[in-house]
């Protein structure tokens, strides 16, 4: 199950929830990415079950400096290549 979390966060604590987050989410954490934005973090979650996710996100909704988030949960995963015609794509030389 994947899972992408997008997080806002106080400035002076962005390094301090980056790390309790991989610490929180060791073993699901695919990638932790600094955006701008509305958003100060954009975290991407592989999980087993909904109920790993529920897990991880209340202990996030818990790190100090944690304003709030929004999460988006992958329904179907397509890739680029599987969409777009091979004719179509643009080769750079």
């Amino acid at each position: 199950m994947l899972t992408y979390v997008l997080i806002a966060a106080e400035k002076p604590l962005l390094t301090h929830i980056q790390q309790k987050i991989e610490h929180i989410a060791q073993e699901y954490l695919d990638k932790v990415y600094t955006v701008y934005g509305e958003y100060d973090l954009l975290v991407k979650l592989k999980t087993k079950n909904p109920e790993q996710v529920n897990l991880l996100l209340r202990e996030i909704k818990h790190v100090d400096g944690v304003q709030y988030f929004k999460t988006y949960v992958v329904a179907v995963a397509t890739r680029a290549w599987d969409v777009v015609p091979k004719d179509k794509i643009i080769q750079h030389h």
